[in-house]
């Protein structure tokens, strides 16, 4: 994430910044060990933020989900001839940041990120017989994790026009995901906890713009157009348990108060 006061004037007053965002996101999670129940998606997000900044602090709040339906079909499942599997996936993440203006340029910040993710997969088959013996299967996976992050970002303004913000942060995350699962009538998992610890890293960078020069009346509307990266290994001890990738571009259209 960058911060969307970065490359700005050191505010002496009371400063809000409510915003919306529109993106894309591609996501990606593997539970180590077994390949057939990674699921790779992409879907648009939306999302809500509030930034409050006075004098060198600054304090953001931002939520997101996805818009449109996350889905991963895999036919021949688990190398399984004639048996699909379709999986959809909803994920929704907070994120509340509280940050320091070192110079108008440069920011420190820090906070609490979480977020969870329902994968529910669904079996079928062409052939009557399988699809038959298959009846009501599924494997459902949910995904939590919460932890504090740390990260910096440099802003290097551009004329008049905006600035040209790059980010890092750092995340301690501890994850905890809980497997459903029955195919062909068999219970696979009952309620299976699988337990990690990550510390991951997001990358990001993002053009901070204004609407003012197009017109005076829209001197109060600014814009955020940025690409981020993050990946989160989650291990117990020195084993690893499950993982998650995501590239998000979104669009954040903010009004200053």
């Amino acid at each position: 994430m960058v911060p969307l006061f970065a490359g700005g004037a050191i505010a002496q007053e009371l400063i809000f910044q409510p915003r919306v965002s529109l993106g894309y996101q591609s996501y990606s999670f593997d539970i180590a060990g077994d390949d057939s129940l990674d699921v790779e998606t992409d879907y648009l997000l939306g999302g809500l933020g509030l930034s409050v900044q006075r004098g060198r602090f600054f304090v953001d709040l931002y939520g997101q989900t996805n818009l449109t339906e996350a889905e991963d079909d895999e036919e021949n499942f688990a190398g399984a001839a004639g048996i699909d599997r379709s999986s959809k996936v909803d994920r929704y993440e907070l994120n509340a940041t509280l940050g320091y203006a070192v110079t108008p340029n440069i920011s420190v910040f820090g906070g609490v990120k979480y977020a969870s993710n329902e994968i529910k997969s669904d079996f079928d088959s062409d052939d009557a017989l399988i699809d038959a013996l298959l009846g009501d299967s599924f494997f459902d996976v949910d995904v939590e994790y919460l932890g504090p992050f740390f990260g910096a970002s440099y802003a290097l303004p551009i004329a008049d026009v905006g600035a040209l913000a790059l980010s890092a942060s750092g995340a301690y995350l501890s994850g905890d995901t809980t497997v459903d699962a029955e195919i062909a009538g068999q219970v696979i998992a009952d309620d299976q906890d699988i337990d990690g610890t990550a510390i991951g890293f997001n990358f990001g960078a993002a053009w901070i713009g204004s609407l003012a020069p197009l017109s005076p009346s829209l001197a109060k509307l600014g814009y955020v157009v940025g690409l981020d990266y993050s990946e989160y290994d989650f291990e117990d001890g020195n084993t690893d348990e499950f993982s998650e990738e995501t590239l998000r571009f979104k669009v954040d259209v903010k009004y200053n108060f």
